[in-house]
């Protein structure tokens, strides 16, 4: 099985009210639904708690080594989704070097979101409740 998912893919100039205007294009790729990107999908999740310990401070009252903490492991959570959405997609094109030259903070972190929730079978909220298809769980689906 697959799930497809939308994928910011480079830019395009277009003229806009007779100037050039950089527009975002996006392509559409098919993810497989296995092991290895399920267990990817769980993994990065993990990752995500790991590293918010790094930064569980108040920021006003934060000290140096809290700080560089923080940085630190903000840098890492961009590297390991980087890592996750390269190795997800498996696409030749879609390289961590391309993330990180045509996408911006916000693009990676839907992407991630996206292939998450669609690899974990995780509806979007409904009217602000969560609205899982399947638990998180080792339960077989019943699909």
């Amino acid at each position: 099985m697959t799930v497809r998912v939308k994928i910011p893919n480079g830019f395009k100039t277009v003229k806009k009210n007779g100037k050039d205007t950089e527009v975002k294009q996006f392509k559409e790729y098919a993810i497989r639904e296995n092991i290895h990107n399920v267990k990817r999908a769980y993994l990065i999740q993990k990752d995500f708690f790991d590293l918010s310990k790094k930064i569980d401070f108040d920021g006003e009252e934060a000290n140096t080594d809290q700080i560089q903490s923080g940085i630190t492991a903000n840098v890492e959570a961009l590297d390991k989704v980087e890592n996750f959405i390269a190795d997800v997609v498996n696409n030749e094109n879609l390289t961590v070097d391309f993330i990180e030259e045509n996408f911006s903070e916000n693009d990676l972190t839907k992407a991630s979101q996206d292939l998450i929730n669609k690899l974990l079978h995780v509806d979007e909220k409904v009217a602000g409740v969560s609205n899982p298809k399947k638990s998180v769980s080792a339960k077989p689906s019943e699909d």
